[in-house]
């Protein structure tokens, strides 16, 4: 009845290993090495008063205290597309002799053949897509840390990538079938010029944000349920349906969130420059990149952890998952 991450045995585990310890003895970690999820002893999945600014708040207290293994693990996926906007930023500064900033400069870049090159249209398009390829494999790999730590177990690295390189394909082809409209928005707005552009953005952003919530939580429902890629987007799309309210505002809420993190990191050498603490000289540009990709490092883990945890909600919400659970705890595992 339960066997929802393949966590149906593991309380089973944890209760032996607790008989077999001294009274006195804590349970801070296990063999693998890794942290335990929660220093108070046996923990509860237990849903929260407020969903969005929950999963949020609680997604920053997972990264500030797991930040090992949310921050670095995340990392090593993220790192193809920091190079890819880097190389981006370059052929920008290259073409515009300015980084009057890294959010200007993508504007630019989607003009087409009067304002970019095709080597640098090929640069933003590849940094988009393997970006929006990475944020779903990073909320894979959150997802098995944000359940463990949820349920009070040990969380690590190597436990993440499991759990991550378990359902790879699965994610990979999830990702091709559910996001392929990102193609299709790039060929609009390459095709589309001038004040159309911007009219375009304004008017299709709302259709935006309902394809990301419709496919939000796909990634974290194919982790953590085993499914594969066209029933994990079916789930993701069939508890997007119920839960539409709850995850849309989820979605707008982290996007703004995602936006003042990242940025704001980006800008804080202009910052730093601008009261005169420091000078960059004729390197100012190639900072504000670097600090740009270090705040998409720290903000997609942080998201994906946000959606992971908003799954969860979602989950208790609609099915009650948090009183099966406590009920296979008080009277066995049913399969």
């Amino acid at each position: 009845m339960s066997s929802w991450a393949g966590i149906e045995s593991t309380p089973n585990r944890t209760d032996r290993a607790a008989s077999d310890r001294a009274p006195g003895d804590h349970p801070a970690s296990t063999r693998t090495g890794g942290r335990a999820g929660d220093r108070g002893g046996d923990r509860r999945v237990r849903r929260q008063q407020r969903p969005v600014i929950g999963a949020l708040d609680a997604a920053g207290v997972m990264v500030q205290r797991n930040a090992r293994e949310v921050l670095v693990g995340s990392a090593l996926i993220i790192v193809p597309g920091v190079a890819i906007n880097l190389v981006a930023a370059t052929l920008a500064f290259d073409r515009y002799e300015s980084f009057s900033g890294s959010v200007v400069s993508v504007p630019e870049l989607l003009g087409g053949a009067r304002s970019a090159t095709g080597v640098e249209e090929m640069f933003w398009y590849l940094g988009l897509l393997i970006n929006s390829l990475a944020a779903c494999l990073v909320g894979g790999y959150v997802a098995t840390l944000a359940v463990r730590r949820q349920m009070g177990l040990s969380i690590s690295v190597r436990a993440g990538y499991r759990g991550l390189l378990k359902r790879l394909p699965a994610l990979a082809v999830a990702w091709a079938v559910g996001h392929c409209w990102i193609v299709a928005i790039g060929w609009v707005l390459r095709a589309t010029g001038g004040s159309g552009r911007a009219t375009l953005i304004v008017l299709g952003s709302p259709i935006v944000l309902v394809m990301i919530t419709m496919t939000l939580v796909a990634a974290p429902a194919i982790v953590i349920e085993r499914l594969g890629p066209i029933r994990g987007l079916r789930r993701g799309w069939r508890l997007a349906r119920q839960s539409f309210d709850t995850l849309f505002a989820f979605t707008l809420s982290s996007v703004v969130l995602g936006i003042v993190v990242q940025y704001g990191i980006a800008y804080l050498p202009r910052l730093a420059q601008g009261v005169g603490l420091i000078t960059f000289g004729r390197f100012g540009w190639l900072i504000e990149g670097v600090a740009g990709q270090i705040g998409r490092v720290i903000s997609m883990p942080l998201i994906a952890t946000a959606t992971a945890l908003v799954y969860l909600e979602v989950r208790m919400s609609q099915e009650g998952m948090d009183i099966v659970l406590d009920a296979d705890r008080a009277f066995g595992m049913r399969s």
